[in-house]
């Protein structure tokens, strides 16, 4: 699980290791099939991002844009689990209604509600309950 004092600096590493990617949607399946880093879509980085930031606005308009609600980057998970960690009712209901699997689990298999648990966010707890 990825602390909000550090998720920051993950997204940044995160960016930072996706920068030479080039703009061959073919090359990046195969990539993805054997296994190799993958390049991310840009609408994909917007939603990590709002999901860090707890900004659901930005999270909207990436998903939106094209975002897939279940991408999962390696050491942050999906999306809905992290905006669960960080307190962000809206955003998980977002998330949620735009078709989010709810049972996503991150690297260490924290789930979204693992993380409102841990963090202590009973109304997002109640969210994924319901």
């Amino acid at each position: 699980m990825v602390s909000r004092e550090v998720a920051p600096f993950v997204l940044m590493f995160v960016v930072l290791g996706l920068i030479g990617c080039g703009r061959d949607a073919q090359k990046d399946i195969a990539q993805k099939e054997q296994g190799d880093m993958v390049c991310l879509k840009r609408a994909d980085l917007k939603l990590i991002a709002g999901s860090l930031n707890r900004n659901t606005a930005s999270m909207e308009a990436a998903i939106n844009s094209g975002a897939d609600v279940n991408v999962t980057v390696e050491g942050l998970g999906p999306p809905i689990v992290i905006t669960a960690l960080g307190d962000n009712y809206s955003g998980v209901q977002l998330l949620l209604d735009r078709g989010a699997n709810i049972n996503a689990e991150d690297n260490e298999g924290y789930t979204a509600l693992i993380n409102a648990s841990l963090s202590n966010n009973p109304d997002v707890v109640r969210l994924l309950l319901s």
